[in-house]
């Protein structure tokens, strides 16, 4: 994706809004995901088990309410980061 601009997407994870973005890097395509002030980066996401090391710890770094829905709310911003990523994914390779 060759981006001049950064753009963000915006999940909502409960009493936590992340913000997700991705971009080219050295080594291939970088996903971001800033919570909290924290930012957690990820290449090489064409890699199951990286994805899934990913979106993991953005889950922990979240504030989720505890409302009896936690869980919920945890399958729901897998769901949607996984989609992202798929997303990203495929309109990389459609811009190579």
């Amino acid at each position: 994706m060759n981006n001049t601009k950064t753009k963000y997407t915006q999940l909502d994870a409960g009493h936590t809004v992340i913000n997700v973005c991705c971009e080219e890097g050295r080594h291939g395509l970088t996903v971001t995901a800033y919570i909290n002030g924290l930012s957690v980066k990820s290449p090489a996401l064409k890699l199951a088990r990286v994805v899934r090391v990913f979106v993991d710890t953005v889950i922990a770094a979240c504030d989720f309410p505890n409302d009896g829905y936690s869980d919920s709310h945890m399958a729901r911003l897998s769901d949607e980061l996984e989609c992202y990523i798929d997303g990203a994914i495929k309109l990389d390779e459609l811009n190579d």
